[in-house]
């Protein structure tokens, strides 16, 4: 086994496991509208300030909380899926026109991660104060920027027509989807013209069932999406484990240069993070997200994913236990940047950033303790370290070094997976 020899990726995914995912989505979709509910009609406690601050965490109709956090990585999980489907679709690839047709679906992933970003940094409702859309006159930008949307969904409903014409069931889910994403514009459109047809615009309120109706047909389309690719590809790539349970089975796809191309999208998405904030795209306002948010929370959540998916390779099965305290750790680090947590530094959530950091130092403690690998350590090490560094009092710059972190992280975990599955018998099976 040399060095230069690429590292294997298996997934053997269990169709119960991934039904019982679905249904936990499901699960959290509805307590957070609920949540949602609680806290625009503070019905529980009104007059405690901070238990509605709390309460406000779990409310889709804020930026820059929880809620916001767990939307916009729902986009990105179905950009990932998407993703999959890719790969299951190249394993029975036949004809070259067929092949070329896979590739669309690296288009759909970069969509959804388009509209994670989007959820969370509120760039379409930003764009109009961006120089590229001055430039181009505040009538014709917004022409350029609905035509866009236009084109993307044309294709989107092509390209799912052209995929799920033999799979009814991800076909009809896509429907659901789409209905459930243009029925949007048309809520917003009657809310205003409510607003503007109601004795008193001023003492107007919105009705907590519009706004129930509006967020829930956005988070249920993202899981409309999110279980028709997770139902094509597991009709794309069907597989039988040694207990005879139907599971979804992608063969190895390997590349001896992976660590490379990883680090690279690192670098390349945070020029990108500079480039946003140089750009002053990043306009601060009480209904806007944070763009910043994106990168740290995205690369947090890759590392979850990461830590999940080796949690369950033969090769990795010694190191469960850490594997699984890294998991839990990367989604925390995920919502704790993803959430702004890391900008408060006084009133109740200002504790929030000392127990996170307690978090990180506890967990990596036990990782460099049970992983061996100096370069491992050093990484893990460059974790830690970042996450100190957010507590410099700088907004942007904690954003950036949240970044960092989350890469240290990630490519710690890849780089772990290398050392020990080329050393491992198992490693051509895992």
């Amino acid at each position: 086994m040399t060095a230069d020899q690429p590292l294997n990726f298996n997934i053997n995914a269990p169709v119960k496991g991934i039904y019982t995912f679905l249904k936990l989505v499901v699960i959290v979709n509805i307590l957070l509208l609920i949540g949602t509910w609680l806290s625009a009609n503070q019905v529980l406690f009104p007059d405690v300030i901070t238990l509605q601050w709390y309460l406000s965490e779990f409310n889709f109709a804020k930026e820059n909380v929880i809620a916001a956090w767990y939307s916009s990585m729902l986009f990105f999980l179905t950009g990932i899926v998407a993703a999959l489907c890719f790969w299951a679709d190249m394993q029975r690839a036949g004809t070259g026109k067929m092949k070329w047709l896979n590739y669309g679906w690296l288009v759909i992933a970069g969509i959804f991660v388009t509209l994670s970003f989007d959820e969370m940094g509120s760039f379409h409702e930003m764009i109009s104060h961006t120089g590229m859309f001055k430039k181009a006159g505040g009538g014709n930008g917004k022409i350029i920027f609905f035509g866009l949307i236009g084109a993307v969904a044309i294709f989107m409903i092509a390209f799912f027509f052209s995929k799920f014409k033999t799979d009814k069931l991800a076909l009809a889910l896509t429907i659901i989807g789409v209905l459930l994403f243009i029925s949007n514009p048309f809520q917003e459109k009657f809310e205003l013209h409510s607003w503007r047809s109601s004795p008193d615009p001023s003492a107007w309120r919105r009705p907590i069932g519009f706004l129930l109706l509006e967020e829930g047909s956005e988070i249920f389309a993202s899981f409309c999406f999110l279980f028709s690719f997770i139902t094509y590809s597991m009709n794309a790539a069907p597989g039988v484990n040694e207990k005879g349970e139907k599971i979804l089975q992608l063969k190895a796809l390997a590349n001896k240069y992976l660590l490379f191309w990883v680090g690279a999208l690192i670098v390349l998405v945070g020029v990108m993070m500079v480039v946003i904030e140089m750009n002053a795209w990043d306009i601060p306002g009480d209904d806007d997200g944070l763009p910043q948010d994106w990168p740290p929370a995205a690369i947090f959540f890759a590392s979850f994913v990461t830590a999940v998916y080796l949690l369950f390779k033969q090769s990795m099965k010694a190191y469960k236990p850490v594997l699984t305290a890294l998991a839990a750790t990367a989604l925390i680090g995920s919502a704790y940047f993803g959430s702004y947590m890391y900008g408060y530094w006084q009133g109740p959530f200002s504790i929030f950033r000392y127990i996170f950091l307690g978090i990180v130092i506890g967990t990596a403690l036990v990782a460099v303790f049970k992983l061996k690998d100096s370069f491992t350590r050093i990484l893990l090490a460059g974790w830690v370290g970042f996450i100190v560094f957010c507590f410099f009092r700088m907004e942007f710059a904690s954003a950036l070094y949240g970044y960092a972190a989350g890469a240290f992280l990630l490519m710690a975990l890849l780089w772990h997976y290398k050392s020990q599955a080329t050393k491992s018998p198992l490693y051509k099976i895992s």
